[in-house]
């Protein structure tokens, strides 16, 4: 769907297109119309209840604690087609792959912090099986291998990478 245009008349009715269209020309500001038009959608369309089992499906995969998709299900009570399919549903991608995008951030982290152990540490602590699992994963959602996301680490600047409480104790 992405790069697609759809009509109106697909999500509301002639009489709804036809009274927001009039009430939109009568607004001059741009900004105005935006929330005129939000205001608009946000009553016409229904939220789904997300799933009461997804945060803590979510939470579990991001913890550090290392769970297997079965062993998440289980602690569920559902069956791993189940799973994947509220994780279709609400995350828009399958637990597996969810799981390792949330390992591979965390080994990017780990990376990036001061305090980077060795390439081997990492991998085992963020629960790859062995280094060549962790590089193949890590270009397959950073497009480098880490050894060259530390060689750009150490060229770039850290003028984007503050921290916003250090901000208050400059002197201006």
């Amino acid at each position: 769907m992405l790069d697609t245009l759809l009509h109106m008349d697909l999500f509301f009715c002639a009489s709804d297109i036809d009274r927001i269209s009039s009430q939109l020309k009568e607004i001059d500001n741009i900004c105005d119309k935006f929330i005129e038009l939000e205001s608009f959608i946000l009553a016409h369309v229904q939220l789904d209840q997300v799933d009461s089992r997804l945060p803590y499906a979510i939470n579990t995969l991001k913890s550090k604690q290392a769970v297997s998709i079965d062993q998440l299900s289980e602690s569920l009570c559902i069956t791993n087609r189940s799973l994947q399919k509220i994780f279709k549903k609400y995350v828009g991608m399958s637990p597996i792959h969810f799981k390792k995008i949330v390992r591979f951030n965390r080994a990017a982290n780990l990376l990036l912090s001061s305090s980077a152990d060795s390439l081997t540490n990492i991998t085992y602590e963020c629960g790859y099986y062995d280094q060549a699992h962790f590089i193949k994963d890590f270009r397959k959602f950073g497009g480098i291998s880490p050894s060259e996301f530390l060689k750009l680490k150490a060229n770039s600047s850290d003028f984007y990478n503050y921290n916003l409480t250090d901000l208050d104790n400059l002197a201006l």
